[in-house]
């Protein structure tokens, strides 16, 4: 079957049937998974021989692995963190999934955002298919960059919240400051003596959460069947791949940065 081998921190994982180094992104600590036939010592990946014994299969491993060459178990006890979740984002996929989320947001704003809201009168079976179809719509921007690569599923789930959570907090303040007007008059006389600015700030982050979720939920669902229907094998995902990799990932962070001011000053410009 062969190994796999963390270039970082020297740990190994043997591929069972149907496995390989595509179906994998990184080691989990963000090191570059490597194809070994075998995990006999080399000065490459070790730097003593002392023997470490798995405690939960016995396996003896080198000394300076993190994980057993047999089961896969940690053998290093660390603190729970998330940085290495963080070292492992790809750009690319964050700064495609935010412009397709904000064009699926405009896009569902136009068709059918002010029937989500009530603001005409349908029936209720006509208003839950409405809505659905507008969180349909809102998925699809994270569920397509979740198809372009192999992530590990917590990576992917990590990217699709990001994908959502600015694009989303922008887009719901810039609404709400265009309908705080309209919205003012539907406010209840009890509730008067609260500001209309606290309801929003917290209409915008239940919001928010729900398209976090949402955006989770999409980046998951397309990395599943990445794997399953090896999407990326597929010479329309093997072109595209090939296009995104031409761009430095200092690039796609400068894009990312250039797009998050765009969408920040056409928020405020809502408001002038």
């Amino acid at each position: 079957m062969g190994y796999l081998v963390c270039n970082k921190c020297g740990g190994t994982y043997e591929l069972q049937e149907g496995e390989s180094l595509d179906d994998f992104e990184n080691c989990e600590c963000g090191g570059k998974l490597e194809y070994v036939e075998d995990i006999e010592p080399t000065a490459d990946l070790v730097k003593d021989k002392i023997g470490l014994k798995c405690p939960k299969c016995g396996h003896e491993n080198l000394d300076n692995v993190k994980f057993c060459g047999s089961c896969g178990e940690n053998l290093v006890k660390e603190n729970k963190s998330i940085k290495p979740l963080f070292k492992a984002l790809n750009f690319n996929i964050i700064l495609i999934g935010s412009t397709l989320t904000i064009l699926a947001l405009i896009l569902s704003k136009v068709l059918f955002f002010d029937i989500v809201i009530g603001l005409e009168p349908v029936t209720d079976s006509e208003h839950s298919l409405y809505t659905l179809i507008y969180f349909i719509i809102i998925f699809m921007g994270s569920f397509i960059p979740g198809t372009l690569k192999k992530l590990d599923y917590k990576i992917a789930a990590l990217h699709g919240g990001i994908i959502m959570i600015f694009p989303a907090t922008f887009f719901w303040i810039s609404v709400l400051g265009f309908y705080n007007e309209l919205l003012s008059n539907y406010v209840s006389s009890s509730l008067e003596g609260i500001s209309l600015n606290l309801i929003f700030v917290l209409a915008t982050a239940i919001l928010v959460i729900v398209y976090i979720i949402v955006g989770s939920l999409g980046t998951f669902i397309g990395t599943f069947l990445n794997k399953k229907l090896n999407l990326s094998e597929k010479n329309v995902w093997i072109k595209s791949e090939n296009y995104i990799n031409k761009i430095t990932n200092e690039q796609w962070k400068f894009g990312y940065l250039s797009f998050l001011i765009t969408i920040i000053l056409l928020s405020i410009m809502s408001f002038i």
